[in-house]
């Protein structure tokens, strides 16, 4: 998972309970942090922004890594 720290369609609340969900299953998982993004940071982001730019890279490698 690759969050974004403002996220009204998932907020800490949320990210909290996937991650019990996740736990409580015995799944594994990874969950990146992005801060200083919002919701859809990966396909809307001003790439001018260090930390934007850092995050729709990030997101994208990790898309990579989940898929291989």
């Amino acid at each position: 998972l690759t969050a974004a720290t403002t996220d009204h369609l998932f907020p800490a609340e949320k990210r909290h309970e996937t991650e019990d969900i996740f736990l409580n299953n015995g799944k594994d998982y990874h969950l990146t942090l992005c801060f200083k993004v919002e919701h859809g940071f990966a396909t809307r982001c001003d790439l001018s922004k260090r930390e934007q730019k850092w995050a729709k890279e990030q997101a994208f490698y990790e898309a990579i890594v989940w898929f291989d």
